[in-house]
Protein backbone atom coordinates (compact mmCIF):
# COMPACT_ATOMS: atom_id res chain seq x y z
CA UNK A 1 0.00 0.00 0.00
CA UNK A 2 2.85 2.51 0.73
CA UNK A 3 4.22 2.36 -2.88
CA UNK A 4 1.20 2.82 -4.59
CA UNK A 5 0.14 5.71 -1.71
CA UNK A 6 3.09 7.14 -3.19
CA UNK A 7 2.68 6.64 -6.56
CA UNK A 8 -0.49 8.05 -6.72
CA UNK A 9 0.37 11.16 -4.74
CA UNK A 10 3.29 11.47 -7.18
CA UNK A 11 0.78 10.90 -10.27
CA UNK A 12 -1.36 14.07 -8.67
CA UNK A 13 1.66 16.48 -8.07
CA UNK A 14 2.73 15.86 -12.02
CA UNK A 15 -0.54 16.03 -13.45
CA UNK A 16 -1.33 19.71 -10.74
CA UNK A 17 1.89 21.04 -12.08
CA UNK A 18 1.18 20.10 -15.84
CA UNK A 19 -2.38 21.57 -15.66
CA UNK A 20 -2.44 24.33 -13.42
CA UNK A 21 0.70 26.04 -12.62
CA UNK A 22 2.69 25.11 -16.05
CA UNK A 23 -0.11 27.16 -17.95
CA UNK A 24 0.28 30.29 -15.73
CA UNK A 25 3.62 30.31 -15.55
CA UNK A 26 3.59 30.19 -19.32
CA UNK A 27 1.25 33.17 -19.13
CA UNK A 28 3.38 35.33 -16.83
CA UNK A 29 6.34 34.64 -18.69
CA UNK A 30 4.51 35.57 -21.52
CA UNK A 31 3.67 38.43 -20.34
CA UNK A 32 7.11 39.32 -19.30
CA UNK A 33 8.56 38.61 -22.18
CA UNK A 34 10.32 41.83 -23.76
CA UNK A 35 11.49 42.72 -20.48
CA UNK A 36 13.08 39.33 -20.35
CA UNK A 37 14.48 39.30 -23.54
CA UNK A 38 15.82 43.02 -23.06
CA UNK A 39 17.66 42.05 -19.49
CA UNK A 40 18.85 38.89 -21.83
CA UNK A 41 20.41 41.11 -24.65
CA UNK A 42 21.96 43.52 -22.06
CA UNK A 43 23.64 40.33 -20.38
CA UNK A 44 24.75 39.03 -23.06
CA UNK A 45 26.24 42.70 -24.74
CA UNK A 46 28.14 43.33 -21.33
CA UNK A 47 29.71 39.80 -21.36
CA UNK A 48 31.11 40.34 -24.56
CA UNK A 49 32.39 43.84 -23.78
CA UNK A 50 33.92 42.09 -20.75
CA UNK A 51 35.51 39.24 -22.69
CA UNK A 52 36.91 41.52 -25.33
CA UNK A 53 38.41 43.69 -22.57
CA UNK A 54 40.02 40.59 -20.71
CA UNK A 55 41.28 39.49 -24.63
CA UNK A 56 42.79 42.70 -25.31
CA UNK A 57 44.83 43.16 -21.62
CA UNK A 58 45.89 39.50 -22.45
CA UNK A 59 47.39 40.17 -25.91
CA UNK A 60 49.11 43.39 -24.85
CA UNK A 61 50.36 41.54 -22.06
CA UNK A 62 51.88 38.90 -23.69
CA UNK A 63 53.49 41.27 -26.73
CA UNK A 64 57.23 41.86 -25.72
CA UNK A 65 59.67 44.87 -27.09
CA UNK A 66 59.75 43.82 -30.49
CA UNK A 67 56.32 42.35 -30.94
CA UNK A 68 54.55 45.29 -29.78
CA UNK A 69 56.80 47.46 -32.00
CA UNK A 70 55.84 45.97 -35.21
CA UNK A 71 52.33 45.59 -34.41
CA UNK A 72 52.34 49.31 -33.99
CA UNK A 73 53.98 49.43 -37.51
CA UNK A 74 51.95 47.49 -39.17
CA UNK A 75 48.54 49.59 -37.37
CA UNK A 76 50.34 52.63 -38.49
CA UNK A 77 51.09 51.45 -42.30
CA UNK A 78 55.16 52.27 -41.25
CA UNK A 79 57.57 50.20 -43.00
CA UNK A 80 59.86 48.65 -42.02
CA UNK A 81 63.66 49.29 -42.25
CA UNK A 82 65.17 46.04 -43.25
Amino acid sequence: MKWSLSDAVHGEVNRFLKEEIAPEVGKMLAAEKEGILSAAKASAAALANALAEKMTEQAVKSLDGYRAEEVFKALLGVKSRY
